[in-house]
């Protein structure tokens, strides 16, 4: 007999491999598998294809089967999925930390950030850093 994971388990894997999978390029089961362990959530990576398969049924995901492993990412006319909302602060912070860590961090624990995009920061901090005048 087959022991399943609790339904809130099978929810968090789900919404965890959603935020995971990439607009513009595919990404595998294996590349899924390793970021989750990377983010401390543990499953074979067998139950990681089988939920990929499932969501790929369900949502915009595009598989692409032409050969093994298999690939998955969002349709290009897909509107994704994200949670939470970050406000447009919070976008920012998340985007500088990502890129002042990059090198600090290791490569395992940046690889379980992919599948978040950050939002660009506004234009309008963007202009008021570049017309800031030095003091002094």
């Amino acid at each position: 007999m087959t022991i399943r994971p609790a339904t809130g388990n099978t929810l968090k894997l789900s919404l965890e491999l959603l935020k995971r999978i990439p607009r513009h390029r595919y990404v595998t089961a294996a590349e899924l598998h390793r970021q989750l362990e990377a983010a401390g959530i543990v499953r074979t990576r067998r139950s990681i294809e089988r939920q990929l398969e499932q969501l790929s049924l369900e949502f915009e995901i595009e598989r692409d089967d032409r050969s093994k492993p298999y690939g998955y990412r969002w349709r290009s006319h897909a509107q994704g999925f994200s949670l939470p909302m970050l406000n447009e602060q919070e976008s920012l912070l998340l985007a500088l930390a990502q890129r002042y860590l990059q090198n600090l961090l290791p490569a395992s624990v940046m690889q379980s950030m992919e599948g978040f995009s950050f939002r660009r920061a506004p234009t309008c901090w963007v202009r008021r850093r570049q017309n800031r005048k030095p003091s002094g």
